[in-house]
């Protein structure tokens, strides 16, 4: 009999980093599916990403603060790992 995986999807969503809050002059840098696996009381977060090279002449620099353009495009996604809250 085959084995079954105790990890399970639970959810998923898609995240968006933008370079401008307004969509008439922003540009996507950055889209993730983050997908949340469940396994025991043990939850873990997978951010499979795709980034694009983008320009900066009309980007937010507020904009690009709060989705951590810097970081993220210096370093990739990061995994989080997150325990159930009792």
């Amino acid at each position: 009999m085959p084995e079954t995986p105790t990890a399970r999807p639970i959810s998923e969503l898609v995240d968006c980093g933008t370079t401008h809050l307004d969509a008439e002059i922003g540009e996507a840098w950055e889209v993730a599916v983050v997908l949340r696996e469940q396994d025991g009381g043990r939850f873990t977060d997978t951010e499979p990403a795709r980034q694009f090279a983008v320009g900066r002449t009309t980007a937010d620099p507020e904009t690009l603060r709060i989705s951590c353009h810097d970081e993220l495009s210096a370093g990739g996604p990061p995994e989080h790992n997150l325990e159930q809250p009792s």
